[in-house]
């Protein structure tokens, strides 16, 4: 009778055990989720921002650029997620997700968007944007943000880039480091973003997301570097460290 019952206890703790496997494996499985977004002339769109965020809090997971066919890709665990695109001179795009297997959400189409400014309203104009080995370059001459904006408005509109409030981060990136042509400022956190604030967009040239540094930048583990090259030379040099991330 008790042999019997040892027997029996033992095979409930092997399915138990079981279970609890399949389960840990389950949870620890990742599926692909892709797509590719396009424009309203179905056209490819290259470094737009895909941003992988949780469903039920918007909270930011990860992000990717699109690459030069317009495509993305993400190896997540199975759960439920919102996609988040977006690119200067179009509409965010949102779209739910549940993912329980490899998923492709097909060709996502953005519309463009208008913007108003001094009373008028304009087509906001794409900027010159060039994708090259290590890194993103935005050409800001072109954009609305570089009329009356500051560096932190500019900033917003650079792909590859996170900006908010009271932080700055790169996109799939542990870490920031910011220049200003070429020498890394010594400013961070608040101070960082007062000073960007207080920083007439119209003197920028151009802004370089640099996901991948090369060595004379120096940088260090997962950090990317943010390099905002200037119309002239600035009257307030900054030498020396910052180091900002972006926080959803």
């Amino acid at each position: 009778m008790k042999k019997n019952l040892l027997n029996n206890v033992r095979k409930r703790v092997m399915v138990w055990m079981a279970l609890a496997s399949m389960a840990t494996f389950l949870s620890a499985q990742t599926y692909r989720l892709s797509g590719c977004v396009q424009d309203e002339n179905r056209q490819p769109v290259e470094v737009a921002n895909v941003l992988l965020k949780q469903a039920k809090d918007s909270t930011y997971i990860t992000g990717m650029l699109t690459d030069t066919q317009g495509c993305f890709s993400f190896d997540r665990p199975q759960g439920e997620y919102l996609l988040h695109i977006t690119l200067i001179g179009s509409e965010d795009l949102y779209l739910p997700v549940v993912l329980r297997g490899n998923k492709n959400v097909g060709e996502l189409t953005l519309k463009s968007s208008s913007a108003s400014l001094d009373e008028v309203t304009v087509t906001a104009a794409r900027p010159v944007i060039k994708r090259l080995v290590d890194r993103v370059v935005f050409d800001a001459h072109n954009t609305i943000a570089s009329a009356g904006g500051s560096a932190l408005d500019l900033l917003r509109e650079v792909p590859g880039l996170q900006v908010g409030q009271n932080s700055i981060g790169i996109i799939g990136k542990g870490g920031i480091r910011v220049y200003i042509n070429d020498r890394e400022t010594k400013l961070s956190g608040d101070e960082l973003i007062d000073y960007l604030r207080s920083y007439d967009a119209s003197q920028i040239l151009k802004v370089e997301v640099i996901t991948t540094p090369p060595s004379k930048y120096d940088a260090a583990g997962n950090a990317g570097i943010v390099n905002i090259r200037l119309k002239s030379r600035p009257k307030d040099y900054l030498g020396g460290t910052a180091s900002a991330s972006y926080s959803a």
